[in-house]
């Protein structure tokens, strides 16, 4: 007779949802996965969480460590035992650590198990680097790096956001460049949205696609150009200083600054006054419609804008996340129920109390931009970086094609000594790695695990891990005992140990009723960010200079950023960072233009990547006159969940382009195309659609260099789909963040190219 339980688990990916789950587990394997019966009345896990079995029974699952036989890239690799993998990589540390310091150990990954407080991937490996003796640290995070960056200046935390059901107190939701239906922030966002819906409160996504979240919550859209967000806010601010709708009590009470923004707006500091029409060009969308968002969002208090992370990484993504919140101010909408702050940064406040892994300071002291870190590791001490890397060592990172410039990656992977990587599959940074170690999905494993929301998740262990697999922490203890810091690494403590402890430290009273049913709800559920200051701004100051929002911040011209939150345009080639501005916001002269270079890429037999040099003498320079945009897939987090069939048929691979786009190309639906940037080249399918704007293109993000397919899944890949191919290293500034949706491009047939 077969033995059937259910199991509390939780996804711990890098989507920052949190969903409560059961695994299904019958004579030892997981049979389905099944939205948990504790969970609350608008949680719902995603098609991620149900298939993530597949993912644990994959037949592409790696079960034993690798040892690389070949160059990098190459793909040829031994299995061998754990003794010798780790003799060889704990060997290999000491000797590079030893020639050249600790700081030649750059740590790269950390999202492949990121909510965990105990099994999680950034802070096992910095506990351990940083008792061995330090490292190079990569700080900051692509996916919200510029967001991150405002909210220590702006507002003196990070925690302003609110629970997502106060949204169904608001008179209007404003998601701007928030794909709520496929990204989520949170597993009770869709079903709170269509909630709202279903209650008659309107709904308007500003993005440059039709999403599926226009369609799901039948949303009205407004198509503006990826970058122009802030001229876009600008121009609704202009209309509702003009007509005298603004709350000025509110803004006196609650800001500071507000007059020098205000001048800008109205063009009193040697600019063009941002009026609609001015807007128009800058963003694409009619200068009447903007003036009607503007009247009926402000008609409609309390109203709830929440941003998404897209809007943000742009060239100026900062101040994007900045005008956000001067629109909710400006209006009253802040610290109120039905309302929000307006900034980014997942909409999300401080998470119940729980205890976690505790990491040391790094001694070695270096850091440098995540966005960066290939510049970093190429560049070193000759190029300003305060380290010569010469190990990489990836614990849950997909780095060769999650970071922009792939060919730049690969590069830098090619100039190591030494490159370590933890996964469960041979993903591209894999491939180019020396030593490959296998490890456990969060359902072979226990963990506590923060969420987006005001609760906590307790994962429990439901199957035992196949093959040899190992937890990330097993691992780093036995390479502790060979280098002769076990004692300190573990504190004496096994890995349940460490789990007893730091359950003990959580805020539920009943820590048994917690492990049993595998969630734990806040107090309250309706929290709103700021709400203490707002109700008693002199009693509950917020920790800036004034204590109260900062909207002229002098520190972020000295950063190359601007005092005054502004519109940053694109050029044809690249990214302007203060053109235009004048000087007393940080304004400089706009640059030279930038000699293009189309530099294509494609896969030798054994997958490393060929690149591609013009012939002596001929001439590529060329236009990009396309915006190109980035978008997360509803059916993967990042680059993971490539490799599964069920995953990957439902993938959306093509390259959207407008009719009109594609008619002046000669472009068919379902063609194939080729996509040209500054960076590279990349050969896609086309998917001629009303969905996306004239303009711009639109290609999912997350697709490996390697076909991540195979005649086993019944599926099949042509070739690369890695978007990141297209896109630079060049960050925004003042934060150094992304900006990987401030990409310009040519599309063609291809067959052609873009000179024809």
């Amino acid at each position: 007779m077969s033995q059937m339980k259910h199991v509390p688990v939780s996804c711990n990916r890098d989507c920052i949802t949190g969903c409560p789950l059961t695994a299904v587990v019958e004579d030892g394997r997981v049979v389905r996965i099944l939205n948990s019966r504790y969970r609350s009345e608008y949680m719902n896990g995603c098609a991620r969480g149900f298939l993530y079995h597949k993912v644990l029974y994959h037949p592409g699952r790696l079960d034993r460590p690798l040892i690389s036989t070949g160059s990098r890239g190459e793909g040829k690799f031994r299995e061998t035992t754990w003794d010798e993998a780790l003799d060889y990589t704990a060997r290999r540390l000491e000797r590079l650590t030893d020639e050249y310091g600790p700081d030649s150990v750059m740590l790269i990954g950390g999202s492949g198990a990121c909510r965990g407080a105990f099994h999680n991937t950034a802070l096992i490996p910095e506990r351990f680097f940083g008792m061995f003796g330090g490292y190079t640290a990569t700080v900051g995070n692509y996916s919200s790096q510029a967001t991150d960056f405002v909210k220590s200046y702006m507002y003196g935390t990070r925690y302003v956001g609110i629970d997502i059901k106060t949204v169904l107190h608001s008179k209007m939701i404003v998601l701007w460049g928030f794909n709520a239906a496929d990204t989520r922030f949170g597993a009770e966002t869709e079903a709170v949205l269509a909630r709202a819906k279903k209650n008659g409160i309107p709904i308007i996504v500003i993005d440059p696609r039709r999403t599926r979240t226009v369609h799901r919550f039948a949303a009205e859209w407004l198509p503006v150009y990826p970058g122009s967000d802030s001229a876009f806010m600008l121009a609704v601010l202009y209309v509702l200083i003009s007509r005298g709708l603004e709350n000025r009590t509110f803004i006196e009470r609650y800001s500071s600054g507000f007059a020098e923004l205000e001048k800008h707006i109205l063009g009193r500091d040697g600019t063009p006054p941002k009026t609609p029409a001015w807007a128009e060009s800058r963003c694409g969308l009619q200068a009447e419609r903007i003036e009607h968002f503007a009247l009926q969002y402000a008609s409609a208090r309390p109203a709830a804008l929440l941003q998404g992370l897209s809007v943000q990484r742009t060239v100026g993504g900062e101040d994007t996340d900045r005008l956000g919140g001067v629109l909710q101010l400006v209006l009253g909408n802040v610290g109120v129920k039905g309302g929000s702050t307006g900034s980014g940064q997942w909409n999300t406040l401080e998470p119940p109390r729980f205890g976690k892994l505790p990491v040391p300071e790094n001694p070695a002291g270096s850091e440098v931009p995540v966005y960066q870190w290939a510049d970093a590791a190429l560049q070193g001490r000759a190029g300003g970086w305060p380290a010569d890397i010469r190990c990489l060592y990836s614990v849950g990172g997909n780095y060769i094609v999650q970071g922009s410039d792939v060919k730049k990656n690969i590069r830098a992977f090619q100039g190591m000594d030494f490159v370590v990587t933890h996964d469960y599959f041979m993903t591209d940074t894999a491939r180019f790695s020396d030593v490959v170690l296998p490890v456990t999905t969060f359902l072979e494993r226990r963990d506590i695990l923060r969420t987006s929301m005001n609760y906590l998740f307790f994962s429990e262990q439901a199957v035992e891990p196949i093959g040899s697999v190992r937890n990330d922490w097993d691992i780093f203890t036995a390479l502790a005992e060979r280098l002769g810091f076990a004692d300190r690494f573990t504190g004496g403590r096994s890995a349940d140990q460490w789990i007893e402890a730091l359950l003990a430290e959580c805020a539920p009273e009943d820590i048994g009723d917690f492990v049993r049913t595998g969630v734990y709800a806040g107090e309250d559920q309706e929290r709103v960010g700021l709400a203490e200051f707002i109700a008693d701004p002199e009693g509950n100051p917020l920790q800036t200079p004034s204590g109260r929002i900062e909207i002229d911040v002098p520190a972020f011209e000295a950063l190359g950023g601007s005092r005054i939150p502004v519109w940053r345009p694109m050029t044809d080639r690249g990214p302007a960072q203060n053109v235009g501005l004048p000087p007393e916001h940080g304004g400089m002269k706009k640059k030279g233009p930038m000699t293009a270079h189309r530099s294509g890429a494609e896969l030798s037999d054994h997958g490393a990547v060929k690149l591609h040099r013009p012939p002596a003498g001929e001439s590529t320079d060329c236009e990009y006159p396309l915006f190109l945009i980035t978008p997360h897939e509803r059916m993967r987090n990042n680059s993971q969940f490539s490799n599964i069939g069920e995953f990957h048929r439902k993938i959306d691979r093509r390259l959207w382009i407008n009719p009109d786009d594609a008619g002046a190309r000669g472009i068919s639906d379902s063609g194939r195309v080729s996509v040209f940037s500054p960076e590279g080249e990349i050969v896609l399918e086309a998917r001629v659609t009303e969905d996306i704007m004239p303009g711009v293109v639109s290609c999912s993000q997350g697709g490996w260099l390697v076909p991540a397919m195979g005649s086993a899944d019944g599926t099949e890949s042509s070739g690369p789909e890695a978007v990141n191919l297209l896109t630079s290293t060049e960050p925004t500034l003042p934060s150094r963040g992304a900006r990987t949706h401030s990409v310009k491009v040519e599309v063609c047939a291809a067959d052609q190219s873009p000179a024809e």
